[in-house]
């Protein structure tokens, strides 16, 4: 009779592990989510902030996207942590770039920000 407590015990403890496990795999992709969403509106501001010519808002939302994508490499898995650097290496050529002020208007390509950030929205969905 104890061994067979004991082996109930043994898969108690392992089906415990596992839902821990689980969990935290679960968690992990919701931040995933939750990240990837705002990296999208942060994307979403760059836009507005290009078409209204707004360098400070512009700004803003590239320090945003700087955070943003700081809180995703807290997030486990090496696809993410991949994506996280596409994502940071497209807005960090952006912010070299200066914006390409001239006129009242920036003149800054978003083409390789919105690939990047769309790559980590797939991955985050996965």
């Amino acid at each position: 009779m104890s061994g067979i407590r004991a082996k109930a015990g043994v898969v108690v403890a392992a089906i415990a592990a596992t839902g821990f496990t689980l969990a935290c795999d679960v968690q992990q992709a919701v931040d995933c989510a939750r990240i990837a969403v705002a990296v999208t509106g942060n994307l979403n501001d760059l836009q507005q902030a290009v078409d209204a010519g707004d360098v400070d808002a512009f700004d803003a939302a590239l320090d945003d996207l700087d955070q943003n994508v700081a809180d995703l490499h807290g997030v486990d898995g090496a696809d993410a942590e991949e994506a996280a650097e596409s994502v940071a290496a497209a807005a960090e050529t952006i912010r070299a770039s200066g914006g390409g002020e001239g006129g009242g208007q920036l003149e800054v390509d978003l083409a390789p920000l919105g690939e990047a950030v769309s790559a980590l929205s797939g991955v985050c969905s996965e």
